[in-house]
């Protein structure tokens, strides 16, 4: 995969992501869904970047920000 094994990476509950969106503060939401999956519904200001893509358009996204991948 394109992220260092050794990053740590941690979990988020659908409870805790919608507490964050609802206080305006969202993390990047990434949907790696299909884009048939995508066109029928997706989170508000979810990216698009199906899981087959996901590690030659890692570059897209920000180290640095939290993001959540579903």
């Amino acid at each position: 995969m394109f992220w260092k094994k050794t990053e740590p990476t941690s979990r988020i509950t659908a409870d805790a992501l919608a507490r964050l969106m609802a206080e305006g503060r969202p993390p990047v939401l990434v949907d790696v869904r299909s884009a048939g999956d995508y066109q029928k519904g997706h989170l508000p200001g979810a990216a698009h970047i199906p899981l087959v893509e996901l590690e030659q358009r890692a570059g897209e996204l920000d180290p640095t920000l939290p993001t959540v991948f579903y």
